[in-house]
């Protein structure tokens, strides 16, 4: 799940995915309740969101996400073009979130963050000791 009310953002994020494999099937939102009315109504295996959207903060929606018990082990991308991410001091420390920060959108460093998002999101051991099953829905 793409979360930007940047369409251009979200869309070359969807391409660039879209490049990396065929099977990424990669859905979009540009508000935060958007994005909540997605994950209820498809199988997502990974979020990149943008820390700042008009309707919430990223923070507030990763909060929100969370207190879902379906979504505890759900890998967060989140990203920002903002010189500065200190008020994001809280979320760092999370092990299922990785912050990326940007001065401007550079793809290829997307890229190598979110192949290794997939790849974590594919070996990520559940607390029962189960696998988590490999997901092409971003």
């Amino acid at each position: 799940l793409i979360v930007d009310d940047n369409a251009d953002s979200a869309e070359m994020v969807a391409q660039m995915l879209l490049a990396m494999s065929p099977t990424f099937v990669s859905r979009k939102a540009c508000l935060a309740k958007e994005a909540l009315i997605v994950l209820d109504q498809y199988p997502i295996g990974a979020i990149i969101l943008d820390v700042r959207l008009p309707d919430m903060g990223g923070i507030a929606l990763v909060q929100e996400i969370r207190a879902q018990e379906r979504f505890a082990y759900l890998p967060i991308v989140l990203v920002s073009a903002h010189q500065t991410l200190d008020f994001m001091t809280p979320v760092i420390s999370s092990d299922r979130i990785l912050l990326l920060q940007f001065g401007e959108l550079e793809a290829n460093r997307v890229a190598t963050y979110v192949e290794a998002l997939i790849n974590v999101t594919v070996s990520t051991a559940l607390p029962n000791g189960q696998k988590k099953k490999k997901s092409p829905n971003i």
